[in-house]
């Protein structure tokens, strides 16, 4: 008689969505912020991806990269999920790579979203970026607040995205 084998161990919901936002942020163009998010429901369906880019009909190299000078034609990773989103909105989950600004947080109320789990990545960007400022998360916190949605700090762990990268290179995926 065989020993019955237990199944694996997987990342944690919040741990997988949250590794996903960080891929989708490798599609960004940004030479110096790239910003990832992902959309699930209430039942476990991925909804929508985006990252940080101008919008389709804008060529990526005819835009300037430079702040402040980029801002006027970049959409942010959220609003680039949303509408590309495949479905209703409504209680569903955000996953994405940094806070939130409140110009996308009224759209995230105004989609009637439940949750918003981000990176905390504000203390760990150069103080040039919008990332960065105090004034705009506080304005971001107060929106979510009045707008019912939970505004919450990932605190998983990445580490299966390195697992899993190590056993990729094992496997020959990069050969």
């Amino acid at each position: 008689m065989t020993t019955k084998k237990a199944p694996r161990d997987v990342p944690s919901r919040d741990d997988f969505y949250m590794g996903m936002a960080f891929w989708a942020a490798s599609k960004s163009k940004d030479p110096a912020t790239q910003v990832g998010a992902v959309i699930i429901s209430e039942d476990n369906v991925p909804l929508g991806w985006g990252y940080n880019g101008p919008p389709q009909g804008i060529l990526d190299n005819s835009i300037n990269w430079a702040r402040p000078e980029k801002y006027d034609f970049i959409c942010h990773a959220e609003e680039n999920a949303m509408d590309h989103s495949v479905s209703n909105l409504e209680n569903s989950v955000m996953y994405v790579t940094a806070e939130p600004c409140s110009r996308c947080m009224l759209r995230i109320v105004k989609f009637s979203f439940k949750k918003v789990v981000y990176y905390p990545m504000s203390n760990k960007v150069d103080k040039g970026s919008l990332l960065a400022n105090k004034e705009i998360r506080e304005k971001t916190s107060e929106i979510a607040r009045l707008g019912g949605v939970t505004l919450s700090p990932f605190d998983g762990n990445l580490n299966w995205m390195r697992d899993r990268m190590k056993w990729m290179e094992m496997m020959g995926v990069f050969d």
